[in-house]
């Protein structure tokens, strides 16, 4: 086999072609039983109306000062943690559809406009048709937490 250098054409032709490629997906599957998010690529997949747990490991010594935010939370958690990780609590509307969502975090020095990236992710799966779901009875138990729902999808009887 002879391999000859490519011409300037041929190099645009293949350059092109990669950038109109879509993006690779960056999602990634920690472990269940891994705080989450591990990363911007770790997604997890909760039920509408869980109550789950978000980790921070960025924002030592910033206790009480980063609040998270989500189209499908029902509040506005603020992270706490003595240590260098941080945790907030909070649950999932109830009426959220089947998705993906971001998870927005939000610092006192960052600026308080809509361009910040998200800076997490979740994945709402279906809810079985007999799951009934009330926000404000999930919200009125704070000590019921929710494992992600793992592999996505309904859960084995």
């Amino acid at each position: 086999m002879r391999v000859e250098p490519a011409d300037a054409a041929t190099r645009r032709a293949c350059r092109d072609k990669v950038k109109r490629l879509p993006p690779s997906d960056r999602e990634e599957h920690w472990d269940v039983k891994d705080p989450w998010p591990q990363s911007d690529g770790d997604v997890r997949t909760f039920r509408a109306g869980s109550r789950i747990t978000v980790t921070d490991n960025d924002d030592e010594g910033s206790d009480g000062l980063v609040t998270l935010t989500s189209p499908v939370f029902t509040d506005r958690p603020t992270l706490r943690g003595a240590r260098a990780v941080l945790t907030a609590t909070t649950t999932l509307k109830c009426d959220a559809a089947p998705g993906l969502y971001p998870i927005y975090r939000h610092r006192p020095d960052d600026r308080h406009d809509s361009s910040n990236p998200p800076w997490a992710r979740l994945r709402i799966a279906h809810a079985a048709p007999a799951a009934a779901c009330s926000t404000s009875q999930a919200t009125a138990h704070p000590s019921r937490t929710c494992e992600p729902v793992w592999p996505p999808g309904p859960r084995a009887a």
